[in-house]
């Protein structure tokens, strides 16, 4: 078992079953693979994981409703520089550099300009590497995880969107999924 409370419903345990193979279908566009979870991981590991990643989704699209789009964006790119700050091993340069801009987007002193600008540097670097398109590769990953705390003036679907690539590739490098419920708790709570 994952964690919770080990009372699952069946229908939802169907539910979620479709809604994970719909997630997982997101990746093939472009000719894109899925990340299939963090390296040596195991089965089980990955199941919990997604298990992981469904909860917070639900829990994301759950507070939209509740306190609209753009407070779920401003507390979504708050959770996702935390959950970053949990990686052991330092991230890219490109990468560090994009949260920087968009720490500094939350706090007022960058504007959507400069997101796109951190935007436009993440995928000059990636377009410079013979692995952007490699899920296996940790920096392509890394970039991509921060790239996506640069969202700006998303619709509802992409920001679901954002958060499931972004929990995607930055537990495919260290999975801290197992810390998910407490940074939304202690940043949408």
């Amino acid at each position: 078992m994952c964690g919770g409370t080990g009372y699952t419903d069946p229908q939802k345990e169907v539910e979620k079953g479709v809604n994970n193979q719909q997630r997982s279908a997101g990746f093939q566009r472009n000719g894109d693979r899925a990340p299939s979870g963090a390296e040596g991981s195991t089965k089980q590991e990955r199941a919990c994981m997604i298990d992981h990643h469904a909860r917070a989704i639900d829990f994301i699209v759950g507070f939209l409703k509740n306190h609209g789009l753009e407070e779920t964006i401003r507390r979504s790119r708050i959770f996702m520089i935390s959950y970053l700050g949990l990686m052991r091993d330092p991230l890219p340069d490109v990468a560090k550099d994009a949260l920087v801009v968009s720490t500094q987007f939350i706090s007022g002193e960058a504007d959507h300009a400069g997101l796109e600008v951190a935007k436009n540097r993440c995928w000059n670097y990636l377009r410079s590497i013979d692995s952007r398109y490699d899920f296996g590769n940790r920096e392509n990953l890394a970039i991509r995880a921060a790239w996506c705390t640069l969202i700006t003036h998303p619709t509802t679907n992409e920001l679901q969107q954002t958060i499931e690539y972004f929990l995607e590739f930055a537990d495919r490098i260290e999975d801290h999924s197992s810390q998910i419920e407490n940074l939304l708790q202690q940043h949408f709570g």
